[in-house]
């Protein structure tokens, strides 16, 4: 953590998975949350 004060990545990643599980999807792989991590929303 580079001055965080909470870590929520993996909740938002256990969150978005049991989400996708309800709709009968796969989880969300790594490689398309290394490109989303980290990144704001669109305005």
């Amino acid at each position: 953590m580079d001055g965080l004060l909470i870590d929520s990545e993996d909740i938002y990643t256990l969150v978005i998975n049991k989400i996708l599980l309800e709709y009968g999807r796969p989880p969300m792989p790594w490689s398309i949350k290394a490109q989303l991590q980290g990144r704001p929303a669109p305005q």
